[in-house]
């Protein structure tokens, strides 16, 4: 997929270390999306504002520190990190005990549960997999 005209191999896995430093912080940026879209709906705006100055200011200070020892992959690992405030934050301004309400249910523990199995599956296959080819 990656390695065409003049993207070498070391390239793509330079890009694979960035993609997964990017990965990181997928899980936090999307809970924090629905529970930020509910300070706007709730008309707090003000709060959400604020709330993304910290993030970004974090953003800022991390990025500076990180890019030198880990390049491109240390502004993707700061962005991950900073999501974990933004998460952290958000949840805090929804309401701790709200969130946990929702996130406990049992049918999501459940989901959880079904989707980690599936991930030891697939890793197993993949094992399996691989030494085939």
């Amino acid at each position: 997929l990656f390695q065409r005209g003049s993207f070498s191999s070391n390239d793509t896995k330079e890009s694979a270390f960035v993609f997964s430093m990017y990965m990181v912080g997928l899980l936090p940026f999307g809970i924090s999306k629905i529970l930020s879209l509910y300070l706007y709906a709730k008309g707090e705006i003000v709060k959400s504002a604020k709330i993304a100055t910290a993030v970004l200011t974090l953003n800022i200070a991390l990025s500076l520190m990180l890019i030198i020892p880990l390049k491109a992959a240390g502004l993707a690992l700061s962005s991950s990190i900073s999501g974990f405030l933004l998460l952290a934050l958000n949840i805090n301004a929804f309401g701790v005990d709200r969130f946990l309400d929702i996130i406990l249910q049992k049918k999501y523990i459940s989901l959880v549960l079904a989707n980690v199995v599936l991930y030891i599956l697939l890793t197993l296959l993949k094992g399996i997999i691989s030494a085939y080819i």
